[in-house]
Formats: C-alpha cells, sequence, structure tokens
C-alpha cells in the first residue's frame, strides 16, 4: 500500500512544530526537507525525545560555552542550584 507524504516539516521548524505534527496525524517519523524541497533527512520521535533527556549539567555546560567571553555573563552563578 502506498500514500502520499503530506506531513513534512522544514529544516528551521521548532521542535515543537515537528511533535504536534507527529501527534496530530499519528505518525513517529517526520520527512525534512530543505528550502529547495529536497530531502534533508527524517526526524522521529525518539530525536525529539532525547532532546528533554539531556541532563542539566550538560545543558549548563552547552550554554555556559555558548556565552563564553560574552561580557562575563558565562561567570554568572545558575539558579537553582545547577
Amino acid at each position: 500500500m502506498r500514500s502520499a507524504v503530506e506531513n513534512v516539516m522544514t529544516t528551521d521548524a521548532a521542535i515543537v512544530t515537528a511533535a504536534r505534527l507527529m501527534d496530530r496525524h499519528g505518525v513517529k517519523r517526520l520527512p525534512v526537507v530543505d528550502p529547495d524541497g529536497r530531502l534533508a533527512g527524517i526526524v522521529s520521535r525518539r530525536d525529539l525525545i532525547n532532546v528533554f533527556l539531556r541532563r542539566d549539567q550538560d545543558i549548563e555546560q552547552e550554554v555556559r560555552g555558548a556565552l563564553h567571553g560574552r561580557a562575563g555573563i558565562a561567570d554568572l552563578p545558575m539558579w537553582g542550584g545547577a
């Protein structure tokens, strides 16, 4: 059985957009297309879930790395004991 690909997301779409599309249409994977409509990849439910399963320390390290050198922001203490 064949079915048309009706639900795709673009490379600049938000994670929540992908999650809502998957939920609304009962699918576990979505094709991702570039601005020219060419296939750029496939995003799965696991890909989306993994975003939220990161340890706080990993997120803190990424944020500090991104802010490093910006007016001393990376040297400020984190809230909540992180």
